[in-house]
Parts: C-alpha cells; structure tokens; sequence
C-alpha cells in the first residue's frame, strides 16, 4: 500500500486452481472473467498506492497452479508482456531484420 509514484505499470496474476495463492482468497472468486468490482477491490485492497497515480494496472487469473509462468509460459508470457506495455515491442523485435 505505499506510493509507487514512479511505477508505470503493475500486473498481478494468480494461477487459477494455485493452492498456494489462492486467488479466491484474495476477493477473486469468477476467476473465469473477474468482474470490474472484484478488480476494483483487490486494486483498492492490495495496491492502494498504485491508484493514486497514472499506473497501467493488469489483474488476471491463467490456467496452472503456482508454477504456471513454468507450466504455461505460452501463456503467462505473453501476459505479462502485455501488462508492461511491451508486448509490441517484444514482437517488432522478433519480426525486425537481423543485422
């Protein structure tokens, strides 16, 4: 809940059937499609600081358990990517000519 004045973009992503984090434990209980009053909640609850100013926030429940960023990096990957805003940049610079 601090200030995170100089964080651009935050995103959090719970693996849905995590026994470890479970995301239901956290106010995430349609874990298929988070409803705009769960985000809001869990944004207000856990990232206090990040709403008060222009913060890009992602929240997302992916298939897996706790390791799913190793179990399906095909998808965490890319989500993550895009929670930082730099997923089009990660594709141009596959897609750019080798030097």
């Amino acid at each position: 809940n601090l200030p995170l004045p100089e964080i651009r973009n935050v995103i959090v992503i719970f693996g849905r059937d995590d026994t470890c984090m479970n995301p239901r434990d956290y106010g995430l209980n349609n874990t298929e499609k988070l409803t705009q009053k769960e985000t809001d909640a869990f944004w207000k609850t856990y990232y206090t600081g990040a709403l008060e100013g222009k913060t890009h926030l992602e929240l997302l429940v992916l298939p897996g358990t706790h390791i799913g960023p190793v179990s399906h990096s095909t998808l965490y990957a890319p989500a993550i990517l895009q929670g930082l805003v730099q997923l089009e940049t990660a594709q141009a610079s596959e897609t750019a000519p080798q030097r």
